[in-house]
């Protein structure tokens, strides 16, 4: 049987992927194999560096590979601020792949780099961007990027991050650090919670999450939580967040900041999207 053509192992490769993605699932290990000979097709016939990268940081994130995962979305994103590609779809893919693995710090990196119009992105990367700003504490980004946005301002994603910027403001002499400590527990719970989730329980990449705005007999807090997909084993999730909350306890910030935070994670079902 011949290889497939290199824009076939691409669109399959792509569509493995996405269904993992649509499933809430892990990659099995059909999937796997069948995406190394995808890959394999694509290097002997020559897909470009760029679009072999950007499929590489999609399969990363699915694995919560990390370091691979930022090496391979920023070869993509060096060669598009180069003026090497296009602003397309490349971009977007590796922003999102990015985006879903939590790694806020570095989707503000290029983002700041690229400093393009809204009419210049799709409405999910404006939004990526929008969230990301405020996780960020950069409210002038936040404010320009959601007036330009063409979508419903009392969309839940917008509340949720009103909310914070809000809450953000009300803290503005903490603030710094309380954005630090959200970015620095995301990059735990991606970096080695995630990983943990995927390769012991064969849960999906940890992707989503809420945010919600408490007052406890006068005290003011956020509660961020991560969201499982229903049917997840509880006592799976019970242990996960052990581990989270073990580790943001390692965290050097002072308790005003780590009090101003609660971290903890969910099962729920109730229209779990792909993006945050």
């Amino acid at each position: 049987m011949g290889r497939a053509a290199p824009k076939t192992a691409s669109s399959k490769a792509l569509d493995i992927m996405n269904q993992a993605i649509s499933d809430h699932r892990v990659l099995t290990e059909i999937d796997n194999a069948r995406l190394m000979k995808l890959f394999d097709s694509m290097r002997r016939d020559g897909v470009s560096k760029v679009e072999f990268d950007t499929l590489s940081a999609c399969y990363y994130a699915l694995n919560a590979d990390i370091n691979n995962l930022i090496i391979s979305a920023g070869s993509v994103l060096d060669a598009v601020i180069s003026g090497y590609e296009d602003f397309n779809y490349f971009a977007d893919n590796s922003f999102t792949a990015l985006g879903n693995s939590l790694m806020i710090r570095e989707v503000y990196k290029y983002m700041k780099l690229y400093n393009l119009p809204l009419s210049s992105m799709s409405e999910d990367i404006a939004e990526l961007f929008m969230t990301t700003s405020i996780l960020m504490n950069d409210h002038l980004s936040y404010n320009e990027i959601k007036s330009g946005l063409d979508h419903d301002s009392a969309s839940d994603k917008v509340k949720m991050m009103d909310q914070l910027q809000s809450f953000l403001l009300r803290n503005q002499k903490i603030s710094s650090h309380l954005s630090s400590y959200i970015c620095d527990v995301f990059s735990i719970v991606s970096k080695d919670v995630s990983r943990k989730a995927i390769i012991e329980y064969l849960l999906p990449m940890i992707s989503n999450y809420k945010i919600a705005l408490h007052n406890d007999d006068g005290y003011e807090f956020i509660d961020i939580s991560f969201i499982f997909p229903k049917n997840t084993d509880f006592d799976a999730v019970f242990e996960l967040e052990d581990d989270m909350l073990q580790i943001i306890s390692k965290l050097d910030y002072s308790p005003e900041v780590k009090t101003k935070i609660s971290f903890n994670f969910v099962i729920i079902d109730d229209g779990l999207s792909d993006d945050h």
